[in-house]
């Protein structure tokens, strides 16, 4: 339920995402946009605070996590009621803010200073083949979008260019996720150092 209910605020997310700095609409667009996002960010929080209820050594992570949320979501906020170029650095500030956070949350410091040396652990092998198996399927979803109706219309003109740098990206993306991540003996970056998954998910 969780999932498809983040699914569903990603697919919202997406089809608003290219009108977000449309003139015309006054600025409506992103502010839709923001509250979504700000909606996702509390759901988590929300299941953040359910896996507290019952592990109790993830409380420090969930009040981690809470005061953060809570400081770069006033960012969020503040940029839908400030003017223009005053709400681009609010947006900027908020991105930077999170980033670090989401990294010293990832941390073996954050571990130990936020959990008491206790530490979440996924199904490496299970985790990677989910990813695998998601990925490749928004791979042949997106190439598929390419053909689909003939989107780029009849013969070879300017949207022509488009779809074909739309499929160079698909297969830059299929080319980093498959082939970028080798090594003399084989290792999957979820199983290195404890910064290579969290670049790995991101």
């Amino acid at each position: 339920n969780f999932i498809i209910w983040i699914l569903l605020l990603s697919v919202l997310y997406g089809v608003n995402a290219p009108f977000a700095f449309t003139p015309s609409d006054e600025g409506n667009s992103l502010k839709l946009l923001i509250a979504i996002y700000l909606i996702a960010r509390a759901s988590f929080l929300g299941a953040y605070l359910l896996q507290s209820i019952f592990m109790p050594f993830l409380w420090r992570q969930f009040i981690f996590q809470a005061v953060s949320t809570v400081i770069t979501s006033a960012l969020w906020i503040a940029a839908i009621f400030v003017p223009y170029p005053t709400k681009i650095a609010l947006l900027i500030l908020a991105n930077g803010l999170e980033q670090p956070l989401s990294f010293f949350f990832a941390s073996p410091l954050g571990d130990k200073l936020l959990s008491g040396g206790w530490k979440r652990s996924n199904n490496v092998d299970r985790y990677v083949e989910r990813h695998e198996g998601f990925f490749i399927i928004i791979l042949g979803e997106g190439v598929f979008r390419l053909i689909e109706g003939s989107p780029s219309g009849m013969g070879i003109n300017s949207h022509t260019g488009t779809v074909l740098t739309a499929l160079l990206l698909y297969y830059i993306l299929h080319w980093i996720y498959f082939n970028g991540d080798q090594t003399k003996s084989f290792v999957h970056a979820v199983r290195r150092t404890w910064w290579k998954p969290f670049l790995w998910k991101l």
